[in-house]
């Protein structure tokens, strides 16, 4: 007997230990995935990981109703499936960060363009400004608060 998959699939055996994807949702899921990582160390990484974040985050989307509070600013209605730190990580931020920073409740489209995954390359303009910066507001680096901040000193 043959059990269907996460991806609607009827692939797997049913004495196969869980459910996974079929081979092409499965290439996809890892392509998302490593689009989604970055090469760059994060020191909360793991954190992400503990039933502590688990419980934090469950209850984050239930304070805000579990809808997206990016979209509601736009004026639209989602709902949100991802706790996200407001403030940013910096070399300087401390584990009492993540476990007692602001955390506000995101789609997963407004949770990439916050982060800037998935932009297309075609949605902004490559040239730079004399000060080294990108003449296009729509850039991804304008995702990150630290380059707003720089921007603004500079």
């Amino acid at each position: 007997m043959r059990v269907s998959l996460p991806c609607g699939v009827i692939d797997q055996p049913a004495w196969f230990p869980s459910p996974s994807f079929c081979r092409a949702c499965s290439s996809l899921s890892n392509k998302r995935l490593s689009a989604m990582t970055s090469s760059i160390p994060k020191p909360w990484a793991a954190l992400y990981k503990t039933r502590r974040w688990e419980r934090r985050s469950r209850l984050n989307l239930k304070m805000h109703k579990y809808l997206c509070q990016e979209c509601l600013k736009n004026g639209k209605v989602e709902p949100a499936t991802l706790s996200h730190h407001l403030n940013e990580w910096k070399p300087s931020s401390s584990e009492l960060d993540f476990w007692y920073g602001p955390l506000t409740a995101v789609c997963r489209d407004c949770h990439f363009k916050i982060h800037g995954f998935n932009q297309s390359k075609e949605e902004f303009v490559r040239d730079i400004d004399e000060s080294g910066w990108p003449c296009d507001p729509l850039h991804p680096v304008y995702n990150s608060t630290t380059a707003k901040r720089e921007r603004q000193d500079g």
